[in-house]
């Protein structure tokens, strides 16, 4: 019985899953050749993006108006991120309190 593209689609990613999760194993375990694969792909990974964005922000400048909108909805996305990210690693209870406690009030002002 042949695949429809769909479930083919979906085999392969399922595969580079276990692919890639077994590759951060192997460097986790100070596997050489799989911590520099893993740098490689990054490296590779940053460069695409960099150049993405370079392109998005050149077309943005030139007036382009579903560029500029990409281009905010880039900038809240990586707010977003950065505050995830802090909150992830180094707030303390305390912190998480007095944001939940902001977070609140914002939720009740938006709402009014």
């Amino acid at each position: 019985m042949a695949q429809s593209k769909e479930e083919h689609r979906i085999k392969n990613r399922e595969a580079m899953r276990r692919k890639r999760a077994a590759l951060r194993e192997a460097a986790a375990n100070g596997d050489k050749d799989a911590q520099e694969t893993i740098k490689n792909y990054n490296a590779r990974q940053n460069s695409l993006m960099n150049n993405k964005r370079k392109e998005l922000i050149a077309k943005a400048e030139a007036g382009d108006k579903d560029a500029q909108e990409k281009l905010k909805a880039q900038s809240a996305k990586n707010a977003l991120s950065l505050v995830y990210s802090y909150i992830k690693n180094k707030a303390s209870l305390d912190e998480l309190d007095e944001l939940e406690t902001l977070a609140n009030n914002r939720i009740n002002y938006l709402e009014k």
